[in-house]
């Protein structure tokens, strides 16, 4: 953020009537009018200039929120230049009560940006407000705060609603004529056990004025703008790789990928376009195809111990800390006058077996640093960095003469590389002699974007100021012959990713663009079509079920699914019966609302640890007793000690359970988790339904 003054301005105020003491002038008849008609002034007039815009800001800010200066007495405040305008930052705090708090961000149109309530409270378990209520408070707020803008947003459905912590969130996405805005989202958080709002933000993508909207009339079609998608921007086949932690083991697997994320369709002549000002351009689209690191001689590996380095030296074949830095001192320019200041060894980041010198060079005089890596079992430069303050040339260095020393630098320390990589940038500071070249690896002839070697020339002093070298020799590339063509896999993202017209911000106004709607995991397998998450797996959207069901819906089960506990499955039958696996499930998000749990052995390991199903019982695809079902319950609620001394329990019903879980379902019933009939048999041999799991961790989570 850029403050208007070089620095932050902040003041403590004690209550409105001090506020407005303080001020010099009178309320502006118009919102923000100083700072639009306010010339350069002095360091001493410009107080005078945030006093105006304060006062106004806070007024604006009361009236909208009805806050009352005589409850929330204490105010301080921030002011400063977004990059869109003036805003600012405004604090209250109750005397009688310190620990609220109420911030809110409010922009010198008089828009709301931002708002936070805080209150401390000591409550857990389910939620006190149902989703419902939650929604309304929600949609109230709205209605209240996004003055002159509300109509224009539409809440999202329920499946995109969440929880963080103890909250639900809601998000709504501004249209026009019934076209989305590309990021144009608020998104509102409610306290699900007061019912309060306790936030509020405003995307800057959101239009809160009088807006010229570029008419819709005369965009090409949806089919025209694939076509254009295929023909502007394209899509590239590359390889990519990803580190999986539990089998410790690099993978690289292909995918089809957007050649240009950065750039839209215009609606209205088919030419791909990069929006200007655009905040998600500049901070999410240009990274959304951007994979996972590789190792390499800069990538983080362990430092390994005195006892460790004594092991690997003792059996393994290492080049020598001498002979390394021997390398790096050549490859640098430098001579013996720089000493070591210090030299790792260290195990590489992801491949196995792999061990990388890590050292730094210092001249004498303290000026000048050489930080690089060599490979402990080739011997090979992997990268470096010089810190220095040579003295320049009389003349500089041409591109072409910085071009045959990168060239020649390279044929001495990565021959073999160079010759399988092909060049992908050339770049020049501007008005300064200084290059950079880029060259990424192919792999009969598909790119391999994280491997690959990069060389900064300064041709001031004539020297390579830096080298990296990212390159791993024991991946295995599969076969892209079989892949599908291009067209074919844009029209496999048309349809998943929803590429549809959109307006988007620019500097200058809204445009009318062709993109996609969802742009997280834009990969996608390129024989089946399929989108890819990071990790090179089938991509999973993070929606919640919309449950169907088959007969009359479970109140519980959807109160339990409004704090984030529920099944992957959306076609229920209540009077089946629930498998353990399911059971499993809601068992694991009771402790982990909202989290994945397809991976079913991550599931079972992690309720074994938790000790509610331990690994001897697990059994996924099994019908559940109703007496187990007691005997998890109680564990649950941390009663599995108490159920060992059976001593202490009469079993009240007429049908007897199994000795080992007479406690259990004593306790059980005695709780109201399950339930008798009117003959005092509570069937604890039988399968429990779906509707009476979700009857039972309900009943027990309320507890």
């Amino acid at each position: 953020m850029l403050f208007r003054s070089g620095m932050m301005m902040r003041k403590q105020l004690f209550s409105a009537v001090t506020l407005a003491c303080l001020m010099t002038v009178q309320v502006l008849p118009a919102y923000g009018a100083a700072l639009e008609m306010a010339p350069v002034v002095e360091a001493a007039d410009v107080e005078v200039v945030r006093a105006e815009g304060l006062e106004a800001a806070a007024l604006r800010a009361k009236e909208i929120l009805a806050i009352d200066s005589t409850i929330w007495d204490d105010f301080t405040y921030d002011s400063y230049d977004s990059g869109s305008g003036q805003r600012w930052s405004l604090n209250w705090r109750q005397s009688a009560d310190e620990d609220q708090r109420l911030s809110v961000t409010i922009d010198e149109a008089g828009v709301i940006r931002s708002y936070y309530y805080y209150r401390p409270l000591k409550v857990s378990g389910l939620a006190a407000v149902r989703l419902a209520q939650a929604q309304q408070h929600a949609d109230a707020f709205l209605a209240q705060v996004a003055v002159g803008y509300a109509d224009s947003l539409h809440r999202l459905p329920e499946e995109a609603v969440s929880q963080s912590g103890d909250s639900f969130t809601f998000m709504y996405q501004q249209q026009h004529d019934g076209i989305p805005v590309a990021d144009g989202t608020v998104t509102i958080e409610v306290n699900r056990y007061t019912g309060s709002v306790t936030s509020f933000y405003v995307n800057e993508s959101v239009a809160c004025g009088q807006i010229d909207w570029p008419s819709a009339g005369r965009v090409i079609t949806a089919a025209a703008a694939e076509r254009a998608l295929l023909g502007e921007i394209g899509v590239e086949l590359v390889y990519l790789g990803a580190y999986d932690y539990g089998t410790e083991s690099y993978r690289v697997y292909p995918v089809y990928r957007l050649a240009r994320s950065n750039q839209v369709i215009d609606a209205m002549t088919g030419k791909a376009v990069t929006l200007t000002d655009n905040p998600a351009v500049a901070f999410g689209k240009a990274y959304a195809n951007e994979s996972a690191a590789m190792d390499s001689g800069s990538a983080g590996g362990a430092r390994l111990s005195p006892q460790e380095l004594a092991a690997v030296e003792a059996n393994s074949q290492l080049v020598s800390r001498e002979a390394a830095v021997s390398t790096l001192r050549q490859a640098a320019g430098v001579g013996a006058d720089y000493a070591v200041r210090s030299a790792a060894l260290s195990a590489g980041a992801y491949e196995k077996d792999r061990y990388i010198w890590r050292i730094s060079l210092q001249s004498g005089d303290d000026r000048q640093s050489v930080s690089g890596s060599v490979d402990a079992q080739t011997g090979q430069l992997l990268g470096f960095y010089c810190y220095d303050e040579m003295e320049p040339l009389a003349e500089p260095q041409s591109e072409a003469q910085a071009a045959r020393a990168v060239a020649a630098f390279l044929q001495r320390y990565a021959p073999a590389e160079l010759a399988a990589s092909e060049a992908v940038e050339t770049a020049a500071a501007a008005g300064e002699p200084y290059y950079t070249y880029r060259y990424q690896r192919l792999v009969e002839g598909t790119a391999f974007p994280d491997n690959g070697l990069s060389v900064s020339y300064d041709g001031r002093t004539g020297r390579i100021t830096s080298y990296q070298l990212d390159w791993n020799g024991s991946v295995t590339f599969p076969s892209v012959q079989e892949a599908k063509q291009p067209g074919e896999i844009v029209r496999d993202m048309v349809k998943e990713a929803q590429f549809t017209l959109q307006y988007a911000r620019e500097a200058e106004g809204y445009r009318l663009i062709y993109d996609f709607a969802d742009q997280s995991a834009m990969r996608f397998d390129p024989f089946s079509g399929s989108r890819l998450n990071w990790q090179g797996q089938v991509y999973v959207p993070q929606t919640l079920p919309v449950y169907r069901w088959q007969g009359a819906a479970n109140e519980n089960a959807q109160r339990l699914y409004e704090n984030g506990i529920y099944l992957n499955e959306a076609d229920l039958a209540g009077q089946r019966s629930v498998t353990q696996g399911e059971l499993a499930q809601l068992l694991y998000r009771s402790r982990y609302p909202y989290a994945e749990a397809s991976d079913m052995t991550a599931v079972y390991e992690e309720l074994n640890r938790l000790g509610l199903i331990l690994q001897k019982e697990a059994a996924p695809n099994a019908a559940v007793p109703r007496q187990q079902a007691a005997l998890f319950a109680v564990r649950l609620l941390g009663y599995e000690r108490l159920s060992t001394f059976s001593d202490l329990f009469v079993y009240p019903y007429s049908d007897p359970a199994e000795e080992s879980y007479q406690a259990s379902v004593a306790m059980a019933g005695a709780l109201g988790l399950l339930t008798a009939d009117g003959s005092g048999h509570i069937r604890p041999t039988e399968n429990l339904s779906l509707n009476e799991a979700f009857d039972l961790l309900y009943r027990a989570l309320s507890k």
